[in-house]
């Protein structure tokens, strides 16, 4: 079975949000989440935290700074 090195998941899911589906499954997630959200309120990031959250950006989101989120997840390096 494959498990992806980084899991993208948005906060807002169809019958239930991002942060709950998160504290209900974390255990069997990948150990690198990237949430996409096109609010942030402050009071739900040290929230994230506490679920292991890696990054958090806000969407509408470039293809590359997708890219370079996840490359900084993963521990790559871009040349300079």
């Amino acid at each position: 079975r494959h498990c992806p090195d980084v899991l993208i998941l948005s906060l807002s899911l169809p019958g239930t949000d991002g942060l709950t589906f998160l504290k209900q499954n974390r255990e069997n997630l990948p150990s690198h989440i990237l949430v996409l959200t096109a609010f942030v309120d402050m009071r739900i990031l040290p929230e994230l935290s506490r679920v292991n959250v890696d990054d958090v950006l806000l969407m509408p989101v470039s293809l590359a700074g997708l890219h370079q989120s996840i490359d900084r997840i993963l521990g790559k390096k871009h040349p300079s």
